[in-house]
């Protein structure tokens, strides 16, 4: 039998030896073979993996900029890195030399110049801003803007004849949009303020405050316009003051407004407490309201189909009650109640009101002969003005003592208090009677406004006469005496007049140039100039 055994250790040291080096070379073998690529992490054989570049980038490789990436099969990849200065503008480059990648001036909306490149393969547009362009804030009068962006050269609403608002520059920077400015469309004067509502149906009030009437909250007085944002009204609001107190009046709700002097009860509130803002003012038995006057101490007003109505003191019989009690609530006027009417004025303790037929009726203090009836004697009720000739009146308005209407050929008349000279005859005393005013040659009154001591008048092309007192230069000639007769006030050239607000000591006109011009005195800021100065003559109010 042979022996093996020799064979058997040989092989036995073989398979140790096999064992221990075999696999050391497997795994030697396993960290030289190749990594996975895409796995974010670079591993032999890979110059790159995802994001890790190992450090690479543009400028490594010789290029000027630009981002370098990696392939999917992690080989770096220069596509997005540029050379700056090889004439082509590439990557992130925006040019290069004279490659603007088709930017020019013109194509940024820049009036002219010539773009330029740097060094660094970046757009120089110095030459192309010296040139401006629409959106630069700047005016480029030779590119044939008008305006930039918020940069109006100074331009108001005021300048495109509106009273109000805020011009705004197209898109194209060669016009100025007047689309938010607005207009006036009523406007009206107490004593020593001035009320007025523009088309966005916002009113505005300056002048006095002491009673409320500016509604300028706590403040003694309001030397320049006031935003008043107390009413809501869906349509056209129309103002109305007198003396201390200002209603405002919406034409689609027939509603009412008022604040001011309440203390004689005057605003129909039930009580006797000033208000400095805007009050709902109910009308007796819920009927619609139609107009209102304010007077010295009372006030009254028009509604339902032709109604009458007063509030607030009586002394004198102003209320029209036939008695001497007065009222903190609006009480029917008694008398021809079978008459309907449409305006009513109010002055110091006396009413005047016009009915459906154009007959005149005043009632109250007469003691100046306010009333037009003849007599010095106060009157109760409304009793009827009659003239020789005249077969009606169109329009009616009073001062503090003295009353003027037109008639159906829209001549004038008045009659009361006539010291200063305001009864427009040429005479200086009083008269129970209405007298003709001394009208101008070829001159045609549309429309008359009185209060205090004075009245203007404005005729059919808009050119404002005013007579009466003077000293406070309301009469729109600079200081000077009273006239006695009409005298045409100095307003500015080519401004003509569509409403007057005539006040105790100052007026105020809306011209067709949607301008609003005021002059005479100012110790209360009734001529919104920021300040108490007068004015010899008309100065621009501006909100």
């Amino acid at each position: 039998m042979r022996d093996h055994s020799g064979c058997l250790r040989l092989l036995y040291l073989f398979a140790v030896f096999f064992t221990f080096t075999g696999c050391n070379w497997i795994l030697e073998w396993e960290d030289e073979r190749p990594g996975v690529c895409s796995n974010g992490v670079r591993e032999a054989g890979e110059t790159c993996d995802g994001t890790d570049l190992g450090g690479q980038t543009c400028e490594g490789l010789s290029y000027t900029g630009g981002v370098l990436t990696c392939r999917a099969d992690c080989t770096l990849d220069p596509a997005e890195c540029t050379r700056c200065g090889d004439g082509v503008a590439e990557g992130e480059e925006t040019c290069d030399i004279e490659d603007t990648r088709n930017v020019t001036c013109a194509s940024l909306e820049y009036y002219g110049g010539q773009i330029n490149c740097t060094e660094t393969c970046e757009l120089i547009l110095t030459d192309c801003e010296s040139h401006g362009r629409c959106g630069d804030s700047q005016i480029q009068v030779g590119s044939g803007e008008v305006c930039d962006t918020d940069n109006l050269d100074g331009q108001t609403c005021g300048a495109f004849d509106r009273w109000a608002g805020d011009p705004v520059c197209n898109d194209y920077c060669n016009q100025i949009l007047t689309s938010a400015c607005t207009g006036v469309v009523s406007m009206a004067s107490g004593t020593a303020h001035t009320c007025l509502v523009d088309e966005r149906n916002i009113p505005f009030c300056w002048g006095d405050n002491r009673q409320g009437q500016a509604g300028a909250g706590q403040a003694m007085m309001a030397t320049r316009p006031v935003w008043l944002d107390a009413v809501s009204c869906p349509s056209m609001v129309r103002a109305t003051a007198g003396f201390d107190a200002t209603c405002l009046f919406c034409e689609e709700t027939f509603e009412m407004w008022c604040f001011g002097d309440n203390r004689s009860g005057q605003l129909g509130l039930g009580d006797t407490q000033n208000r400095p803002a805007p009050a709902s003012v109910p009308p007796p038995g819920g009927q619609d309201w139609l107009r209102i006057a304010m007077g010295a101490d009372h006030a009254c007003g028009v509604v339902g189909d032709g109604d009458l109505v007063c509030a607030g003191a009586n002394a004198f019989g102003q209320l029209g009650t036939a008695d001497l009690t007065p009222s903190t609530t609006f009480v029917p006027v008694t008398g021809p109640l079978d008459l309907k009417f449409f305006m009513v004025a109010a002055g110091d303790g006396f009413t005047c009101a016009l009915d459906e037929l154009g007959h005149l009726w005043c009632w109250g203090r007469n003691d100046r002969g306010q009333v037009g009836d003849g007599t010095n004697e106060d009157r109760l009720q409304p009793t009827e003005i009659t003239v020789s000739g005249v077969s009606s009146f169109i329009h009616v308005t009073t001062g503090v003592s003295h009353v003027c209407a037109l008639d159906d050929t829209y001549a004038a008349w008045c009659w009361g208090a006539g010291e200063n000279g305001r009864l427009g005859n040429g005479q200086t005393g009083d008269s129970p009677v209405p007298v003709a005013v001394h009208m101008p040659p070829v001159t045609v009154f549309q429309e008359l406004s009185c209060q205090g001591r004075s009245c203007c008048g404005r005729d059919t092309p808009g050119r404002v006469f005013c007579w009466g007192a003077n000293d406070a230069a309301q009469l729109g000639i600079g200081a000077g005496a009273d006239r006695s007769e009409p005298i045409q006030a100095l307003t500015p050239a080519g401004e003509l007049s569509v409403w007057l607000a005539t006040g105790g000591s100052h007026v105020c006109m809306f011209t067709e140039s949607n301008h609003v011009w005021c002059w005479g005195a100012g110790t209360s800021g009734q001529l919104g100039q920021g300040d108490t100065a007068p004015a010899l003559e008309p100065v621009r109010v501006v909100p």
